[in-house]
């Protein structure tokens, strides 16, 4: 895949969330069952108080964005397009090719309609899955390098499941930062309009 954001970019974005202190493996409910995060996850917010769930998890107090990751949400929604404000990431951290996220589809009752998500990938280059809810005996795969971003449309989380495959030979950490447009404590536009006016902090 061709990478859509360029090395200086990514490589800035790496020093940036290396450092952030919010990383943490997370206890989740999946099928009923708790159960530990076999990767490190955290959120940031254009503006406190958004609001996204996924298999018990509750980021309703996920900080402010950082400066670089602010200008990555801004880019992200200049690529997509289609009118797509993000103004949330929730963000994985996978240390090496022994951490992994199974399968699954994305939560979106959180997520203003028609629920684009943009992935985007820095470090090391991880493999990327998915299959048909309908059909698993199709699994179609796309290596994801430094600087590449897949965007999951919509329809994708009702009719697909996804992954990221281990590989034991990956020594180096991956970070996968993912834009959604989730909906305002108060039901209004006003959260998705400072995203796309970029009040997420200036580039540095």
């Amino acid at each position: 895949m061709r990478p859509d954001f360029h090395a200086r970019e990514t490589a800035g974005l790496a020093r940036e969330l290396a450092g952030l202190p919010h990383w943490e493996y997370r206890e989740i409910v999946v099928c009923g069952r708790p159960c530990r995060q076999n990767r490190q996850s955290c959120a940031l917010t254009v503006v406190p108080g958004l609001q996204y769930r996924y298999s018990a998890v509750d980021d309703v107090d996920a900080p402010v964005m950082t400066p670089r990751v602010g200008a990555a949400l801004r880019k992200a929604a200049e690529l997509v397009g289609h009118g797509f404000a993000p103004n949330y990431c929730l963000l994985n951290r996978y240390n090496d090719g022994s951490e992994v996220v199974g399968w699954h589809a994305d939560q979106t009752h959180d997520l203003a309609p028609p629920h684009w998500i943009a992935s985007v990938s820095i470090g090391a280059t991880r493999r990327f899955e998915f299959r048909r809810r309908s059909d698993h005996a199709v699994v179609q795969r796309l290596e994801l390098p430094d600087g590449c971003m897949v965007v999951m449309g919509p329809n994708v989380q009702r009719l697909y499941h996804h992954r990221i495959a281990p590989n034991a030979r990956i020594a180096d950490p991956r970070y996968n930062l993912t834009f959604r447009q989730v909906f305002p404590p108060d039901g209004g536009g006003a959260v998705a309009a400072a995203a796309a006016g970029g009040s997420a902090g200036p580039s540095k």
